[in-house]
């Protein structure tokens, strides 16, 4: 089964056909149709394994990080990488809980509203053409009238 026949058959089984009707219209034998979907199965199955592996890998690395964290070193380092450390695990921490890391704690809360408010001024701005102005009432009854 030539590549193409493999993504036309995905396309049909996907359409809803039974694999009978695929081998017939690809001209190969069911028994192929069914032996290739055995397969694509068995290499999703190998991908989900590496994504899982992959998983455990990243948790290894952070377990040798974190072990070799020591009060000393902890005093010694600047401010700024104990916090850029700090938000970096909170960060893989969240997207593994599948959470968005967008906006998160009070401080992201609070730059999502600062962010806002400078979008809406910035749409203020934009639409600042208009002309301020005011009604002046006439102050004698000769500018009502009209000359026709």
């Amino acid at each position: 089964m030539t590549p193409e026949d493999s993504k036309i058959m995905i396309d049909l089984l996907a359409d809803g056909l039974k694999p009978k009707e695929v081998a017939g219209l690809i001209g190969v034998p069911t028994a192929t149709i069914y032996n290739k979907i055995k397969e694509l199965k068995q290499e999703e199955s190998n991908l989900l394994a590496y994504d899982k592996n992959r998983y455990l890998d990243l948790i290894q690395v952070q377990q040798r990080i974190i072990a070799n964290v020591t009060d000393e070193k902890l005093v010694a380092a600047p401010v700024q990488h104990l916090a850029s450390a700090y938000a970096q695990f909170g960060k893989m921490e969240q997207l593994i809980q599948g959470k968005p890391t967008e906006i998160h704690g009070l401080m992201g809360y609070l730059l999502h509203l600062e962010k806002e408010d400078i979008e809406k001024a910035q749409n203020a701005a934009d639409n600042s053409d208009a002309v301020d102005a005011s009604f002046v009432s006439p102050s004698s009854p000769e500018q009502l009238e009209l000359d026709l």
